[in-house]
């Protein structure tokens, strides 16, 4: 103890400047590789270079996902990525491309700047980077086949800056760091000469518009799973990037997020805010409020932890209901962490039973005040984490309890009309096809990207494959300067629509209460009816046999009458 003081004292009037012969850390070669085994899943990792490009300070509208392995690549094997965001500086890239760097805040999608080194290092053994903002281009490379072929220890980062009003002035480093940066990337990339990296950087002059800024990813040397590639971009019409199709059903390959990208990446984010197009074609992306049918909507607040974390502002949203999907597979709890989907699809409660309790029900949820693990594929196993999903596998089963009683009383309700039809004129009803309790659209034009709600009697299928704000049949509402509608507007819009208010589970427990003192009532008064009638019917029994019986006595007593009188007859004829 004394000994710890006393080391504790020598350093004490030492200032950050005065550890220069400390041992450093080091980040080797070697590090790329197990960095990236963080993501077990190549979409994990995709999501993160998508996460990029919707951080504030970036917020791109568009982004684009290819595959390229023609001449303008060289004939290498690509995946390509590029966003119309404000592009990066120098000083950025090499936060980005270097490692121990993050100036996220806790507010974004990734707070630990790691992101696109594991995940572009999962997709392939090299990332080449091409930039542009308003006052420089860069061009940055971070290659495994450079450090593995030059046999170089440390992670070393080819990079270069020029300067967006002189092709020929490099802004960054000094000449041999150009140099040697030059060399190294026309050496091992897919472009070799300084001019054919400068035509790359052009292509965002076509891509942004007006602004001229964006970022190009470029991996290649993609990873491979026995000599093929892990992504398989030749399935079906070639829209899709498909991984371990072996996986599903044949039928389910392009709705299964575990298999298909685009049907993954139209999910990936609760409130869509970017345009994605994955090779040529954009992706849907779905609301996936917008997807249910008697929905219901709660909250949870987390209790205060004995680790002392704050959460006197923290609220999770939660919105549940009947899913409009595939009700055999697609339900489970969604969940997001600031916009980003964390865990999907996941099984709770009755769902986790071997019956058909909770089978099409999907709950979207939003928790913010989760700790989510650096992969971002998962979240934190922790009491906060464990209690949340308690009280979502309590309001699983009081939605599904309350769907249950709706459904004996919409059957009570036909066997009493089938009841009170002609016999043998009743048939069973029919299944309804389910529709969304409010439709969403989200207007096509990148500086808009506004959700809107449609009128009642609108249907996804009616709506155009692009579709704009002027389409919109209220004219309040076809103008890209018109805010989006709330939550008031929303729950207006679904009663609109169905009659129905949205409930919580509170709600739907005092809903149950009524709806079991009702049902009591009219059993009640049934029974009493049934009693009330079989009395009748006993009492008319009773007169009906007590007639009889009166009869007979009658009957009994008027043919003994004839019997006597007769006699007497015969007796005073012959007296006579």
């Amino acid at each position: 103890g004394a000994g710890g003081g006393g080391a504790a004292g020598a350093g004490a009037g030492l200032s950050c400047h005065a550890y220069q012969h400390v041992q450093h850390s080091r980040v080797t070669a070697k590090y790329l590789v197990s960095n990236a085994t963080s993501h077990k899943h190549p979409f994990g990792a995709i999501a993160e270079l998508v996460d990029n490009a919707l951080d504030s300070g970036v917020c791109a509208t568009q982004f684009v996902i290819d595959f390229k392995s023609g001449p303008e690549v060289g004939g290498v094997e690509c995946l390509v990525l590029m966003d119309n965001g404000p592009g990066i500086d120098q000083s950025t890239l090499s936060k980005m491309l270097g490692f121990g760097f993050s100036e996220k805040s806790g507010q974004q999608i990734g707070q630990y700047g790691n992101g696109f080194k594991s995940g572009s290092m999962r997709l392939a053994d090299d990332a080449l980077v091409f930039t542009k903002c308003n006052e420089t281009k860069s061009v940055g490379f971070l290659s495994q086949t450079f450090l593995r072929e030059e046999k170089i220890e440390d992670v070393r980062i080819p990079m270069v800056t020029w300067s967006n009003d002189d092709d020929a002035r490099v802004v960054s480093g000094t000449p041999e760091e150009t140099t040697e940066s030059l060399a190294a990337i026309t050496k091992y990339s897919v472009f070799n000469t300084e001019e054919a990296l400068m035509n790359q950087v052009k292509v965002l002059d076509h891509f942004a518009g007006d602004r001229k800024t964006g970022t190009i990813v470029i991996l290649f040397n993609l990873r491979k799973d026995q000599g093929n590639l892990e992504l398989d971009f030749e399935h079906g019409t070639k829209e899709d990037v498909v991984y371990d199709k072996e996986g599903t059903t044949p039928d389910r390959i392009d709705k299964d997020i575990n298999v298909s990208l685009r049907a993954y990446l139209s999910v990936l984010y609760k409130l869509p805010r970017m345009q994605i197009f994955l090779r040529g074609k954009k992706v849907k992306s779905l609301r996936l409020e917008g997807k249910l049918v008697k929905r219901m909507r709660d909250t949870y607040r987390p209790k205060a932890t004995a680790g002392g974390f704050n959460f006197e502002n923290a609220t999770a949203t939660i919105d549940l209901g009947l899913t409009t999907m595939d009700a055999d597979h697609d339900y489970g709890f969604m969940i997001y962490h600031r916009n980003r989907l964390i865990k999907p699809f996941l099984r709770l409660g009755i769902q986790q039973q071997q019956n058909e309790k909770g089978a099409g029900v999907l709950g979207i949820v939003e928790a913010d005040f989760l700790q989510v693990s650096h992969n971002k594929q998962d979240f934190v196993d922790s009491t906060v984490y464990r209690n949340l999903t308690k009280r979502l596998a309590d309001i699983l089963a009081t939605y599904w309890s309350a769907k249950e009683e709706q459904d004996k009383e919409e059957e009570e309700q036909a066997r009493r009309m089938n009841a009170s039809s002609a016999a043998g004129t009743s048939r069973p009803r029919p299944k309804r096809k389910l529709d969304p309790d409010v439709l969403w659209v989200q207007c096509d034009f990148p500086q808009c990207l506004k959700w809107r709600t449609m009128p009642k009697g609108f249907k996804a299928s009616d709506l155009p494959e692009s579709w704009f704000c002027h389409m919109h049949p209220d004219p309040r509402f076809q103008s890209h300067s018109t805010p989006e509608e709330n939550w008031d507007n929303e729950t207006s819009a679904i009663y609109a629509n169905t009659g129905e208010h949205v409930m919580s589970a509170a709600d739907l427990k005092k809903q149950q209460e009524q709806q079991r003192r009702e049902r009591k009532r009219l059993e009640e008064e049934e029974a009493e009816k049934t009693r009330a009638e079989l009395q009748q019917r006993i009492s008319q029994l009773e007169r009906e046999a007590n007639e009889r019986s009166e009869k007979r006595l009658k009957l009994d007593a008027d043919g003994g009458a004839p019997s006597t009188s007769g006699g007497g007859g015969g007796g005073g004829g012959g007296g006579g």
